[in-house]
């Protein structure tokens, strides 16, 4: 697959505010939208000029790893043989590292240099 150009599809949320100068009424609320930068997708993933990227569940698959949001999820991983990477960082989970890699694991790697 070649590069391809297109608008970022990640969700972010922002506050949309109004304001009724006659009335003095204002408002605000939530609304969750697609980021739409201008994003660059590839066979992996895509990587977006707002810093947005992401690796498509097919490339993490055959690579072996996924991303866990939390400790549960980071557990589940492991014990299925899968490598669990932070979501936000995409390196090595470290949320609690003794819940998902046992102490002994964890204190090893405590001692390794990022980027792991």
């Amino acid at each position: 697959m070649a590069r391809t150009y297109a608008p970022c599809g990640w969700l972010v949320e922002r506050t949309v505010s109004w304001y009724d100068e006659e009335t003095g009424d204002g408002e605000g609320y939530d609304v969750v939208e697609e980021c739409g930068a201008a994003a660059v997708y590839t066979d992996r993933g895509f990587t977006c000029d707002a810093g947005h990227s992401h690796v498509t569940a097919e490339v993490r698959w055959n690579e072996g790893w996924d991303y866990a949001e939390d400790d549960g999820e980071a557990l589940r991983l492991s014990r299925a043989g899968t490598e669990p990477r932070d979501f936000v960082t995409g390196g090595t989970y470290r949320g609690s590292l003794e819940a998902v890699y046992g102490t002994a694991t964890a204190a090893a790697l405590d001692t390794l240099d990022p980027p792991f």
